[in-house]
């Protein structure tokens, strides 16, 4: 079985984006952590107990600009580029690296299967299992083929998801709000007062099954997200940065002006500054979100590259990669810990918590997770839910 990739081995700026991921993340899913977040009435009606003050505009503006659609990026990105880098080190290694990888994924099928069914309808898990599937048909095409299917697949997907939300959201808008009130506040009754039971039989009629069914439309764009960190890592982009630095400096220019430009539009759609016919502002800006969000992504990737070739500012850094280094184990716990304190078989809170309440909360959840793993990280090399993934794919390796 080949040995855990070593400290010295491990690209340290990889490690930093994904404990940096993990804080996008959860300011992205507290909003469906603490209210009905996957409520087909989300854009029609209040889905939660709280009033929408001055701050909390506040904060969803900043989190529509900085946050949502984002990060699910990043880390998509990062698990393409992760793979490339697992699939040559076992290739030079001659191991089997398709069976191996099947393997990897299959274990993240069924972590993100029990994931999605038992705890949170938001898990991307069973969304990345199945994508990466796809992963194997590109692992000899060429860098410019797998660039072309990146950018194809992640316009493409935007595209045609701009359509849809569009169309949907002209559609919601057209409902009549009693339905959706009565909805809303059915839901809420059940995750705030409801025993774990009651919860997961509402979820499973409610949420997870339509959560299932979007699967088709999801895949194709998190397959060119994770084509677009392939051809990163083709590239050398990162284990050799240094020599690629003239490129890192023109990506983080142009991703930047770029970027706010058209998260500048898609905010001002989302928060209805611009004002559309047939309501729908929200689901334009949605779907421009497909195009915009993944630029901005870009500049994240571009800026931690950069900064981690300045040694203070690494230094500042290092904190990330200890979170990263556990990024599946910390994602599961943001999770653990959500439901526990909004569901009704824990605190019950759901529905109670503003959108600034929400926005500390996740916060302090985060800072929480990177000092412990801090310290995890000073006593043991993986995280139990890694060492766990780590030991089914190498199982059967001679």
């Amino acid at each position: 079985m080949p040995q855990a990739t070593a400290l010295t081995e491990r690209i340290h700026t990889i490690d930093m984006l994904r404990g940096f991921a993990l804080l996008g993340i959860i300011l992205a899913n507290m909003a469906a952590f603490k209210a009905l977040g996957f409520s087909q009435y989300a854009d029609m009606v209040n889905t939660s107990l709280t009033e929408t003050t001055a701050a909390d505009q506040a904060v969803n503006t900043l989190l529509d600009f900085f946050v949502i659609g984002k990060f699910y990026p990043l880390f998509s990105f990062l698990f393409g580029l992760g793979f490339y880098m697992f699939y040559q080190r076992l290739t030079e290694k001659n191991f089997s690296a398709d069976r191996i990888f099947q393997r990897r994924l299959l274990f993240l099928l069924f972590i993100g299967t029990i994931h999605l069914v038992f705890l949170w309808s938001g898990d991307i898990l069973h969304l990345y299992a199945v994508t990466g599937f796809f992963l194997l048909m590109f692992t000899y095409r060429s860098s410019k083929a797998v660039l072309t299917w990146a950018l194809g697949l992640i316009f493409a997907s935007g595209f045609f998801m701009t359509l849809l939300l569009t169309a949907a959201s002209a559609g919601t808008a057209s409902m009549s709000p009693e339905p959706a009130e009565r909805s809303v506040a059915s839901g809420i009754s059940v995750m705030k007062d409801g025993s774990y039971i009651d919860i997961l039989t509402y979820r499973l009629s409610n949420e997870v099954i339509f959560v299932l069914l979007q699967l088709p439309f999801s895949v194709p764009f998190i397959l060119g997200l994770f084509l677009l960190g392939f051809y990163f890592g083709r590239r050398n982009m990162f284990t050799e940065a240094a020599a690629h630095l003239r490129t890192w400096k023109r990506l983080f220019i142009h991703s930047l002006w770029l970027g706010l430009i058209l998260n500048a539009v898609v905010t001002a759609l989302k928060q209805e500054w611009i004002t559309l016919p047939g309501g729908i502002s929200a689901g334009l800006g949605d779907g421009l979100n497909y195009i915009a969000g993944p630029v901005l992504t870009l500049w994240y990737v571009s800026s931690f590259v950069l900064a981690a070739k300045s040694q203070s500012l690494r230094h500042f850094l290092l904190p990330f990669a200890s979170m990263g280094r556990l990024a599946l184990t910390n994602y599961l716990m943001q999770t653990i810990i959500a439901v526990l304190l909004f569901h009704g078989y824990g605190l019950g809170l759901f529905g109670e918590v503003s959108v600034t309440g929400g926005f500390i909360t996740a916060l302090v959840i985060y800072i929480v997770q990177l000092a412990g793993s801090h310290w995890y990280m000073k006593k043991f090399s993986q995280g139990p839910i890694e060492y766990l993934w780590r030991k089914w794919t190498y199982a059967r390796t001679a």
